[in-house]
């Protein structure tokens, strides 16, 4: 196997699994922070520096003719390719914030990724009540731990679950969508389906 250099370029030095948000942001404690925040560089420390390099910050400009990016880090040079990843994810208004509260079910793309946590978990903490716009499985998924978390809702919060649809999880087996409903109906969440969120006052 011919020798492979491997250059990552990335605006953060952490590794975020996020796949587990919705139990985390409950509520502080439920998970340390070693289970879903992980150093880029201490993963891969165990690689010679001619086999991986890692450049913190933003990729700026991609020259295809010459091969190589272009990274807003200033002590690194362009950096050339033969072979180019783009791996940028995807974003919408809600994970940034925009009209919304910006609880990071994504890596915020400006700020401090443990600090934007700690924020969401305290205001979950001191809301007494929580609307969440959307049924999908992280909608479904948050409304439920933040229940399980402060004990089944009750007198502490009131946390309701806005399904544009007449059901959560839509596109699932009908099965799965009243067994996900009664679940959520049985830890005190309050649906309403076919609802949108038109207007929304963020404080």
């Amino acid at each position: 196997m011919p020798d492979i250099s491997v250059t990552l370029v990335n605006p953060s030095k952490e590794y975020y699994f996020n796949l587990a948000a919705p139990r985390f942001l409950a509520k502080s404690g439920l998970l340390p922070s070693s289970k879903y925040i992980h150093s880029i560089t201490d993963v891969f420390s165990k690689y010679s520096g001619d086999r991986f390099r890692f450049l913190q910050g933003n990729a700026t400009a991609i020259n295809l003719r010459g091969q190589y990016v272009c990274v807003d880090d200033p002590t690194s040079s362009p950096v050339p390719y033969d072979f180019l990843v783009i791996a940028s994810g995807s974003t919408t208004p809600a994970a940034i914030g925009r009209e919304s509260f910006p609880a990071p079910f994504k890596v915020p793309l400006e700020g401090d990724l443990s600090a934007a946590i700690q924020r969401t978990q305290a205001a979950v903490e001191s809301a007494k009540t929580i609307i969440i716009g959307g049924a999908g499985p992280i909608g479904v998924e948050f409304a439920g731990e933040i229940a399980e978390a402060y004990g089944y809702a009750g007198p502490q919060k009131k946390i309701t679950l806005v399904s544009g649809t007449d059901t959560v999880l839509a596109g699932l087996t009908p099965g799965v969508q009243d067994a996900a409903a009664r679940l959520l109906r049985g830890k005190g969440v309050h649906l309403r389906t076919s609802s949108r969120v038109r207007k929304r006052n963020i404080i």
